[in-house]
């Protein structure tokens, strides 16, 4: 017996010690044999149980299919003796030996001049013994090249159990068949007809199979729990297949029979070469139980480290969340902080605030330089009280943001301290300090420059803006500036200590341009003296 493996499947790998061969034919087109569609449906139904994994798993090389074969008889008999010829040749060379041997026929049988014979496509009327497959020829095929094998024949034919009298003959009789030259010594045929010698086979009611068929394809996919093997005997399947007829078929079942020639090394019909299905459904389905054990302590464990995971997920989470809840307690105290220092800072500007607006009313106005305007506008230069940068939170962060205001405050601390009071060096110094991270600060004090002459407090300082100068500066505001930008917000975010610093240096370019107004002035009347001494001169001399 060979060895049996498995594949990955946890089917057992494909069968190669055993050759199939199926013969027969549907449709009769030379001869009076009658279609029938049944037949066709029944060797495709056998054809899938040798070929199927569940069932019989034979290597599907091992497989000769010659069914509904539209060539003479003498080339499918040609063709079954090379196939078993090669195949065995094949496996010995890759270390298998072939034992076994089926065929499978359905069809027409029938007698003519006492020689059984198999029909196929290619019978005619005029000669249907010898256009068919003749038992005698085909006994001479296994014999000649497959003559150390056990050969199981199954017939679905009209008077199937003919074939077995002359295949008798063949092994008791030998002087009287044409083989006298060729002694035959074979292992042994065994014959599973599904009629006598003497009754036709039929098809079911539905007319979609054979009865015959039907009933064996169910119990080789069913099996027997009563056999305590994983193959079943011929003689097993033919017991067997009796009570599927009886159960099947009532009073219409048909009467298979089995037939064994008298053989020395025994009976083929004893030995086990079919799968018992309902031994290889219980392997299943015990290993379809260890399978689902497996996966139950598979899920099992999965869910408990999920569990674990969920738990680790949720600490760390709540970590996390208090971790943040003392973070934002910590900037709530330092924005508390800043907050406190600005409005002290506010507090003290105030102090000054009189003085700031006298000196601001005091500024003459002059044309506005737009261009420098647009520009201060638009890159959102906004400062407050002089010491607070807006926009530094939005660029580097809150952790940069209060690194900033920290610095500023030691700033503001350090030079409050140096200088008891001085807060217009005060102001000058954060001013600078704020100055150095722009681009073109030259540019920048420019446009502070000229902003500072026209601009003040909305409802304190409006006597610096007077009239006509006054709409024109509002009216450009609301055409060239972003919505978000409005006068008042100009008001709002310049502080007083910038307006006296402004306001001075407002003056020395009022003491400048005072300086090189009178310089011109006492140039043009130096002039005019140097032109009537001139005039003198020429007339003095005249």
């Amino acid at each position: 017996m060979a060895i049996q493996r498995f594949d990955q499947e946890g089917y057992s790998t494909p069968r190669s010690d055993v050759l199939v061969i199926i013969l027969g034919a549907s449709e009769f087109p030379k001869s009076s044999f009658e279609s029938n569609i049944a037949f066709a449906n029944a060797a495709d139904e056998i054809s899938r149980y040798f070929l199927r994994k569940s069932s019989f798993n034979i290597n599907p090389d091992n497989l000769l299919n010659r069914f509904n074969d539209p060539r003479s008889s003498s080339s499918i008999l040609k063709d079954i003796g090379n196939f078993i010829r090669t195949r065995v040749d094949e496996l010995r060379e890759e270390g298998t030996s072939v034992t076994d041997l089926i065929m499978y026929y359905v069809g027409h049988g029938a007698f003519e001049k006492n020689e059984y014979y198999l029909a196929i496509q290619d019978t005619t009327n005029s000669h249907k013994a010898w256009s068919s497959i003749q038992a005698g020829a085909l006994n001479s095929v296994f014999g000649e090249y497959a003559a150390w094998l056990r050969i199981v024949i199954i017939l679905d034919a009209c008077f199937s159990a003919g074939l077995a009298s002359q295949m008798q003959g063949s092994y008791f009789e030998l002087v009287k068949v044409n083989l006298a030259k060729k002694r035959i010594a074979t292992k042994g045929i065994s014959i599973l007809a599904s009629s006598s010698k003497d009754e036709v086979s039929m098809v079911t009611r539905e007319g979609n199979l054979t009865m015959f068929t039907k009933a064996l394809l169910l119990v080789l996919k069913n099996g027997s729990p009563d056999v305590n093997s994983s193959r079943l005997t011929l003689e097993t399947i033919h017991f067997l297949l009796q009570l599927k007829c009886e159960e099947l078929y009532e009073s219409d079942a048909i009467q298979p029979q089995i037939h064994s020639p008298k053989q020395p090394e025994g009976v083929v019909a004893q030995v086990e070469l079919f799968p018992n299905a309902y031994y290889e459904k219980e392997k299943e389905f015990e290993k379809l139980k260890k399978d689902i054990i497996i996966r139950q302590d598979i899920e099992l464990a999965t869910t408990t480290r999920k569990e674990e995971i969920r738990k680790q997920q949720l600490l760390e989470a709540t970590e996390e969340e208090l971790r943040l809840k003392k973070m934002f307690e910590h900037q709530d105290a330092i924005k508390q902080k800043i907050i406190n220092e600005e409005i002290k800072l506010h507090n003290e500007i105030n102090e000054h605030e009189d003085a700031y607006r006298i000196e601001a009313e005091q500024v003459t106005g002059r044309q506005l330089n737009w261009k420098l305007l647009d520009m201060w506008l638009q890159n959102k230069q906004l400062e407050k009280n002089g010491a607070i940068l807006r926009k530094e939170k939005e660029q580097a962060g809150i952790e940069s943001y209060i690194q900033v205001i920290n610095r500023n405050i030691e700033i503001y601390d350090r030079k409050r301290s140096n200088n008891e009071g001085n807060y217009q060096e005060l102001s000058e110094t954060l001013f600078e300090f704020y100055e150095k991270r722009k681009q073109n600060e030259v540019q920048l004090k420019e446009v502070i420059y000229e902003i500072a002459k026209y601009k003040s407090e909305y409802n304190v300082y409006t006597s610096i803006f007077s009239g006509k100068l006054r709409a024109e500066f509002e009216q450009h505001i609301s055409k060239n500036l972003p919505t978000d930008i409005t006068f008042q917000s100009i008001v709002d975010n310049y502080s007083q200590r910038d307006y006296k610093k402004l306001k001075r240096g407002l003056d020395r370019q009022y003491f400048v341009e005072k300086t090189k107004s009178n310089l011109i002035f006492a140039l043009y009347i130096l002039f005019l003296i140097l032109v009537v001494y001139s005039c003198f001169s020429v007339e003095v001399n005249s």
